[in-house]
This record gives C-alpha cells, sequence and structure tokens, in this order.
C-alpha cells in the first residue's frame, strides 16, 4: 500500500456510477484506510435516476454516508458540508471531480455555444471547485488536501475542444488562485490531476 490515510475523512463529489474517474479514487482511498463519505445528484425531475446508480458503485466499499449536492446550489453545498460537521466535525480530502455541458456544448462549433449555455458549464465545471473549497476549508483548521481533476490540453492548443472540456481547463486558474489564497490561512494542499496522469497513475498501482 503506497498510502496510509487511516482515521483520514474523505469527502468525494463526482462519483456518477462505477465508471466515474471518482469512482476508482474512492476504490483507492479505501484502499489506503480513509473514511468515506459521498454526494449524488439530486433529480430535479423527481424520478430519482442517479442516487440508484451511485448506490449500485457503493454496496462494494464501506462509506458514512450520501447526500444530495448540486454544486450550482450554494444551500445544498452549505447542507452537505453541515453533514460533514455532524458525521466526522473535520474534513482531512476533498475529492472535486465533476463538469457539465448541455448537449448543445458538446457537440457543433464552439463559437455557436450560447451565454447560458457556458456560464452553466463554467459554474458546474469550474467554479463549484472554489465554491467547495470555500466550505471546505472550515473543516480543515489542522490542514488537509484538495484535488480536482482536469482536461490534459489546458497545456496544449485546444483546436477540437467542446465547451465542456474548455470549462475544465478553466479548473487549472482556479487552482492557482485557491493555492495562493487558502494556504496562507491553514495548511490545505489544493492539487490538480489531469485525467492522463490519474489513468497512469491507476495502471501503476
Amino acid at each position: 500500500m503506497l498510502l496510509n490515510l487511516t482515521e483520514k475523512k474523505a469527502l468525494i463529489i463526482g462519483v456518477a456510477n462505477q465508471k466515474s474517474i471518482a469512482w476508482s479514487i474512492a476504490k483507492q482511498l479505501h484502499q489506503a484506510g480513509a473514511t468515506l463519505g459521498f454526494t449524488y445528484l439530486p433529480d430535479p425531475t423527481g424520478k430519482g435516476r442517479f442516487k440508484p446508480k451511485i448506490e449500485a458503485a457503493l454496496a462494494t466499499i464501506p462509506y458514512d454516508f450520501l447526500v444530495p449536492c448540486n454544486v450550482a446550489d450554494d444551500s445544498l453545498i452549505a447542507s452537505t458540508f453541515e453533514t460533514v460537521k455532524e458525521k466526522w466535525g473535520q474534513l482531512d480530502i476533498l475529492i472535486h471531480s465533476l463538469a457539465f455541458s448541455t448537449k448543445e456544448g458538446i457537440s457543433g462549433d464552439f463559437s455557436n455555444a450560447s451565454r447560458e449555455c457556458f456560464s452553466q458549464s463554467l459554474d458546474i465545471s469550474s467554479y463549484s471547485l472554489v465554491a467547495l473549497a470555500k466550505a471546505a476549508k472550515l473543516l480543515m483548521p489542522k490542514g488537509g488536501s484538495i484535488i480536482t481533476i482536469s482536461y490534459l490540453r489546458a497545456i496544449s492548443l485546444p483546436l477540437n475542444q467542446h465547451l465542456q472540456q474548455h470549462t475544465q481547463n478553466n479548473s487549472s486558474i482556479a487552482i492557482l488562485l485557491l493555492i495562493y489564497g487558502i494556504y496562507q490561512l491553514n495548511d490545505v494542499s489544493t492539487n490538480n490531476l489531469t485525467c492522463l496522469f490519474f489513468l497512469i497513475s491507476c495502471l501503476l498501482v
């Protein structure tokens, strides 16, 4: 085992099913001994489409809680971290592994994306990291780690990216600003993993 995270508390945001990158991260954290908590996206239609898929994945590992959280809703973010505080008292690790765009944003000419589509994609894919970090740092008085996933093409010329990938790239900028702001307050490390690096890491573990 490369890591020993016994007694560490990790909140994972972004598991949709067993194919999610966040799910692979969760399994590694579990193997390292961390205690886990998860969120799921509430179904706006009221049909409960998303929670069962996550519960099917979580059936294979222990976890302390599974709560609804739409990262575009500040009240649900606050409720999520209130649960963390009630259950654990503090937080050691936050995993942010999510992105979103409408069908308009992941197909066709990037320049045709509407203002509404772009704003929503940027809010969920990038700003959500800032909002979650703001809440998480209050539960990390002794330090901790905030980890996000971005797209590798953020460091190259993105000629054929769609809107969701562009907005994920913005999380790289958010990371730099969070490092500067949060680290000065307490010993919280903010890390950015590209998808390629993470996949290679999984193959090596």
